[in-house]
C-alpha cells in the first residue's frame, strides 16, 4: 500500500539523486496530490496505467519518486 511517510519526504528533499525537491510550496503541493490519488492505493499495472492518462501530469512525477523511494529503502 503507498503511504506518505517523513521519509518519503525527506527523501525527496535529500536523498535524491538528480535534482532534489526543496521548495517546501511543492512538497506540499506533492504531498496534496499524493494523498488524493494515491494514499491507500496498491502499486499495480492499474494504477501506473491510471496515473499516466491522469490529466494532472505533476501525478507521473509523485508517483515516479515513490518509485525510486521503494527503490532506495529495499537497497539500504
Amino acid at each position: 500500500m503507498l503511504h506518505w511517510s517523513d521519509d518519503f519526504e525527506q527523501f525527496m528533499m535529500e536523498r535524491k539523486k538528480r535534482r532534489k525537491v526543496r521548495d517546501p510550496e511543492t512538497v506540499k503541493y506533492y504531498k496534496s496530490i499524493f494523498e488524493k490519488y494515491l494514499e491507500g492505493k496498491e502499486l499495480s499495472e492499474e494504477l501506473i496505467d491510471y496515473v499516466v492518462n491522469h490529466p494532472n501530469k505533476w501525478l507521473r512525477s509523485v508517483l515516479r519518486h515513490y518509485i525510486r523511494y521503494l527503490i532506495f529503502q529495499e537497497e539500504n
